[in-house]
């Protein structure tokens, strides 16, 4: 196996709130989650799809479709379900591993193969959306930021599978929002492929709304 994916998906997703959490809400008819996992396993530079999810649903992911992917139980932390699933791949010996957010169902072939491909020259590989608001900062006193030189991270990144586990047995201990902190704290060299604004992280219900928006203007 060449290349393996890990999607994120044990959260409780409180801040969206309704009966499901939210990686299982409906979005264009279908579960969010199950959006990604279609889109990653019919791509044909992803040879594995790994999927970790909170123990508590477990009966919901197995209902999402007839054959889902191999899943594996996350944790309280995010970078507890990545290092679950890249624990799990052992056995499957990837030479590269993306990990993704099950609430970014919108994201482009387009970007997966960038850092597919990004990854024969980085061992991390980041995704980058450039911030259009001005941006500034308050600590005690308002600082402007040059947002040229900002962006905001979006998912799937990718790494090399070897580097990834390396990085997390020596830094699993911090905590982490995302998977290139690790590559930051062990001063890598990152690649930046270009994100798009709608590879939004869905958080809130007005988020659905506008995926629910952008998922009907791709199928006019």
């Amino acid at each position: 196996m060449t290349t393996a994916v890990i999607i994120v998906a044990a959260g409780e997703g409180e801040r969206f709130g309704g009966e499901l959490p939210k990686q299982y809400a409906k979005l264009a008819g279908k579960s969010m989650l199950l959006h990604s996992v279609e889109l990653f396993s019919r791509l044909e530079n992803i040879d594995h799809v790994i999927v970790a999810i909170n123990s508590k649903h477990e009966h919901i992911y197995k209902a999402l479709a007839p054959s889902m992917p191999e899943y594996v139980f996350g944790g309280a932390r995010r970078q507890d379900s990545v290092y679950a699933g890249l624990t799990a791949l052992a056995k499957h010996n990837p030479v590269k591993v993306l990990t993704h957010d099950a609430a970014r169902p919108l994201v482009s072939p387009q970007i997966i193969t960038e850092v597919v491909d990004m990854l024969n020259d980085f061992k991390a590989v980041d995704v980058a959306n450039p911030l259009q608001d001005t941006i500034k900062k308050n600590d005690g006193g308002i600082e402007l930021l040059d947002r040229s030189k900002l962006y905001a991270t979006q998912t799937p990144q990718g790494f090399c599978y070897p580097t990834l586990m390396q990085l997390y047995e020596k830094y699993n201990d911090r905590n982490a929002t995302d998977d290139i902190s690790f590559a930051l704290w062990a001063n890598l060299n990152v690649g930046l492929v270009n994100g798009s604004k709608h590879n939004l992280k869905i958080t809130t219900p007005e988020d659905h709304q506008y995926a629910e928006y952008l998922f009907k203007m791709k199928a006019l």
